[in-house]
């Protein structure tokens, strides 16, 4: 089922604080990580978070394909922010843990 945005699943969540995007996007300004990669948040909805980045070389690996820690730290921080949207005015963004393998 797709929503008015991007997400297939923002009908199933529900923001508790009304002003959660600008929380988010806030927040992820401040993150040092993610202006070094040159990230971007590209959608933020309810238990939802899209962020891209350009490919670059200085976030390749030895064979120039995107290095394993970039993908990580992107996708660590999408899931942190999906989180928090769904908190409540006031929160902090939750603890997670997130175990990446990677196979040749």
């Amino acid at each position: 089922m797709k929503t008015g945005g991007n997400s297939f699943m923002a009908a199933e969540f529900k923001a508790s604080d009304p002003d959660y995007a600008k929380v988010v996007r806030d927040s992820f300004a401040r993150q040092g990580l993610m202006t070094t990669l040159g990230a971007r948040i590209v959608t933020i909805e309810p238990g939802f978070c899209v962020i891209e980045m350009e490919y670059a070389p200085g976030v390749s690996q030895q064979q120039g394909f995107f290095h394993g820690g970039a993908i990580g730290a992107i996708a660590d921080t999408a899931a942190g922010y999906a989180a928090y949207s769904l908190m409540p005015a006031g929160s902090e963004i939750p603890d997670r843990r997130i175990q990446a393998q990677s196979r040749a």
